[in-house]
């Protein structure tokens, strides 16, 4: 047995799905709970498929698309997107329609072309609808529809939409068009294109859920196109007739579009007309509350706590994140009780983690609280947790009292609060702020530092810490520990004083002017312990000018550095200064020489005694005059001149015994005196 033509047309052609599974049904399995949003399930090919919602669904958010209608210039199908509210495990069947051909109408719903020439190119079906049902598989099940588009021919088909589907393209009447087909409504199909002519049929009518068949034309390629399937389908295109000089042109009608539809219960919900080519597809994402987790309260300290909370959208945007708090058990969860703001509050997808800080809370209580966060979708709370603010010490670190700061000590303030609680505390300290509030650094004795009867009184306390460095940054926190737990006051700074320093300059002797004399210098804290750093020497010379002579580097106490001087009376001071002590040895009264005299040797004895002289002069070349003295009586004994480097000397001159002074004389300068 064969099928004829007519028959062929209104016959849906199965899916490769369908013929592999048998029934044309193909089952997808659903979901365990999430912890991450769930990718969306999506089906493009035509045929029909069970879809089972996630257990922890609350809704689903849709995007359904019709077929578009045969040929170059079928319709294209119309769209609906929406979110519909559905409970976890709820089973959805999944129809997807299928683009017409110049045989059939395409799946779920197109309407096939009228009768003709089955080579005919003119005359197409309509696209199958997509929708999905819920409850049964009847069309009273559909929740929603998109619907497909009209089929083509000459003139292109009516387009799929809401809320209505649009006709078909009239084509000439004159010329011996058929009338398209008429889109179908919200309640009724579009009616059937008529015929032109006597030789073919009209289009027939959409109906509930299927596109009208196409008016016949058994004896050519004039058969109209099918209606697009719908909610309710578009009307087939009637056959066409050209007579005379239009025998080339009168095709049938095309096909209307079929309309779609959404459920009065759908929210958020969206058509478009024409929106899809070739087969339909159906979108579903599963929607629900936020999977929503209370974590661990931490830095519970001191009247102060962190609270923590993750939520996990599945599929559903956070917009807001809060903890609820009370001392009461039991209702946080139900979005009782104080509530505090958490950060960051909103996520679009996947997991978000979030906190916030309490502060002010009651000492020796315990509370209650519960992460929440709310969506489009509704609100979700976590499961309530506790924590509880013992009775540890409370603590404030004070400031340091000035006339107490020193170079190498300091004394600080504070108080502690014992909470009816045996407690002691200690005052820590260091250079660094970080490891002070690390919990870390040295520590120093705190006055009164234990209150053993656990008094419940705030009390004040000082803290001397000593062994210092001057001009130094230290930083502080009082803490005190009972056996509920440790308080820390805040971590507070103090600097203490630039010490001073035990500077001591030693001057040459006989210097002579214009020629380099050394200058040692010894510097300690007046504790005796040396010190390293520079040490800057000025002079005022007689001229009354004021200049650096020289820089002494002075390391573990002592050092030395060179000038030279004008001749005459010089005004010395010795400065140190290493950035945490200071000194000064005060200005000394140094007599700078212009010639001067130096025993460097003494032979014989008696009347035989000799002496060789050495000396300085404050120029070169420069002629000076040697005496002796002895008994109050002064007697020239030679002359001696200086060479380029200033320097002088004489041997063998005769002194004799007893108690004899040696001088030189550069005109009227006269040098020291020296014992021989």
């Amino acid at each position: 047995m064969s099928l004829s033509p007519r028959l062929l047309r209104n016959v849906a052609l199965p899916t490769a799905a369908a013929l592999v599974i048998g029934v044309g049904i193909g089952l997808v399995a659903p979901l365990s709970p999430a912890s991450a949003d769930v990718a969306p399930y999506t089906k493009t090919t035509p045929g029909t498929e069970s879809y089972t919602l996630p257990s922890w669904a609350t809704a689903a958010r849709v995007e359904i698309k019709g077929a578009q209608g045969g040929g170059d210039k079928g319709g294209k199908g119309g769209s609906v997107s929406a979110i519909l509210p559905l409970s976890g495990g709820t089973s959805i069947q999944v129809n997807v329609g299928g683009q017409g051909t110049n045989l059939v109408g395409g799946g779920n719903g197109g309407g096939a072309p009228g009768s003709g020439l089955s080579t005919g190119t003119n005359h197409f079906g309509g696209g199958g609808a997509s929708d999905i049902r819920v409850g049964g598989t009847a069309l009273g099940d559909r929740q929603f529809v998109a619907g497909g588009g009209g089929g083509g021919g000459d003139q292109a088909g009516g387009k799929g939409g809401a809320p209505a589907g649009t006709d078909g393209i009239d084509g000439i009447l004159a010329y011996g068009y058929g009338s398209p087909g008429k889109g179908g409504t919200q309640s009724a199909g579009g009616a059937g294109g008529a015929v032109t002519g006597s030789d073919g049929t009209s289009g027939i009518a959409g109906a509930s859920g299927d596109g009208g068949v196409g008016g016949d034309y058994a004896a050519s390629d004039r058969a109209g196109a099918g209606g697009g399937g719908g909610y309710f389908g578009g009307g087939g295109g009637g056959a066409g007739r050209g007579t005379g000089s239009f025998v080339a042109h009168g095709y049938g009608g095309p096909g209307g579009g079929g309309s779609s539809y959404a459920t009065g219960t759908a929210t958020n919900v969206t058509f478009d007309t024409g929106a899809k080519t070739g087969d339909g597809s159906v979108t579903i994402t599963p929607m629900g509350l936020p999977t929503v987790t209370t974590g661990t309260a931490t830095a519970i300290n001191a009247g102060r706590v962190t609270l923590h909370g993750t939520g996990v959208t599945n599929n559903a945007a956070i917009s807001d994140a809060e903890f609820f708090y009370s001392t009461t058990s039991g209702q946080t969860c139900s979005r009782q009780g104080a509530h505090v703001e958490a950060t960051p509050a909103s996520k679009i997808s996947g997991t978000l983690a979030f906190s916030a800080n309490l502060s002010g809370l009651a000492y020796g209580t315990t509370y209650y609280y519960c992460a929440a966060v709310s969506t489009g979708q509704g609100n979700a709370s976590g499961t309530e947790q506790s924590f509880a603010i013992g009775g540890e010490p409370q603590v404030t670190t004070g400031n340091p009292i000035a006339l107490l700061t020193q170079d190498d000590e300091v004394t600080v303030q504070g108080t502690v609060n014992p909470n009816s609680v045996a407690t002691t505390a200690v005052m820590r300290y260091s250079t660094s702020q970080a490891v002070v509030e690390g919990g870390g650094g040295q520590t120093a004795t705190v006055s009164p530092g234990s209150w053993p009867d656990g008094t419940a009184t705030t009390r004040s306390v000082t803290s001397t810490i000593t062994g210092l460095t001057a001009n130094t940054t230290y930083y502080y926190q009082l803490q005190a520990t009972n056996t509920v737990g440790t308080g820390n006051g805040g971590v507070n700074s103090v600097t203490t004083k630039i010490g001073p320093a035990n500077t001591v300059l030693t001057m040459p002797s006989n210097p002579v002017g214009n020629r380099s004399s050394t200058f040692p210098v010894r510097v300690a804290t007046f504790d005796g312990v040396p010190l390293t750093g520079p040490v800057t020497l000025t002079v005022t010379n007689p001229l009354n000018q004021v200049s650096t002579l020289c820089i002494a580097n002075v390391t573990n106490g002592s050092g030395s550095c060179s000038g030279s001087l004008l001749v005459g009376t010089n005004l010395i001071n010795a400065k140190f200064n290493n950035g945490q002590y200071i000194g000064d040895s005060g200005a000394a009264v140094l007599k700078v020489l212009g010639v001067s005299t130096n025993v460097a040797k003494v032979s014989g004895s008696g009347s035989n005694r000799k002496v060789n002289l050495t000396g300085k002069t404050y120029k070169k070349k420069q002629s000076v005059v040697i005496y002796k003295r002895k008994g109050g009586k002064t007697t020239r004994i030679g002359t001696a001149t200086s060479n380029n480097s200033g320097a002088w000397s004489r041997k063998g001159l005769k002194v004799g015994g007893g108690d004899v002074y040696v001088f030189t004389k550069l005109k009227k300068m006269v040098s020291n005196k020296v014992r021989v």
